[in-house]
């Protein structure tokens, strides 16, 4: 059976996630939602817990943080000591992920998946110049590990992938009625803007690929 698999990108707070909901309720769709970076993120905030020192925030702020993405906290001297363990689960998290994905594409018409790519390489971008936590090499396996993925579900589906964007005053605007406290982070928005061009470019041959503007 033949499934299109609709994946839904974007930069932060441009509505994947609510357009995902309107699929599933309106369509009965299925759906999956990768948080990025899983399972490394699930290490930071164990650590941060048991021994709060590991994080650049004060120790009560950090028994409580509960931040998107609490590896951005951690202090950047033990991140470089835990590069490979970061690599390595995030390798993994990815297995599961794909794999996942491909299962419900087996026995669904329809897969709609919230986050694409380009979150995912933003992340790893960031983490590398802001953190040090990974080296360039494993950023270029990361990636190429996405793009063999995709690769091989194209050969058995239709994979499409749509970025969406919208101008600055309404990522303020959804980022507050998200319930964010920190403002808006613009550098991060240009740098998922840029892996989804740096993506476009590779992957265009195989996958179809839109750019919304909101």
């Amino acid at each position: 059976m033949t499934c299109d698999l609709i994946i839904l990108d974007g930069v932060p707070a441009s509505g994947k996630t609510t357009l995902v909901k309107f699929f599933e309720h309106s369509y009965n769709i299925k759906s999956y939602n990768y948080k990025r970076l899983g399972l490394v993120n699930m290490l930071t905030k164990m650590l941060m817990k048991i021994a709060p020192s590991v994080s650049e925030l004060p120790n009560i702020q950090a028994r409580k943080f509960t931040y998107e993405d609490p590896i951005m906290v951690v202090d950047i001297t033990f991140l470089k000591r835990i590069s490979l363990v970061t690599l390595f689960l995030e390798i993994i998290y990815k297995f599961i992920q794909y794999s996942l994905i491909f299962l419900l594409s087996l026995v669904n018409k329809t897969v709609v998946v919230d986050e694409g790519p380009s979150l995912g390489w933003a992340n790893y971008l960031n983490l590398l110049y802001s953190k040090n936590a990974l080296r360039p090499s494993n950023v270029v396996l990361l990636m190429r590990l996405d793009l063999r993925s995709l690769w091989f579900l194209s050969k058995f589906h239709k994979v499409q992938i749509y970025f969406i964007d919208r101008d600055q005053d309404k990522l303020n605007k959804f980022w507050c009625l998200k319930g964010h406290k920190t403002p808006y982070n613009t550098k991060f928005a240009n740098m998922v803007r840029y892996s989804f061009k740096l993506f476009a470019e590779i992957s265009a041959k195989y996958i179809i690929i839109r750019y919304i503007y909101v």
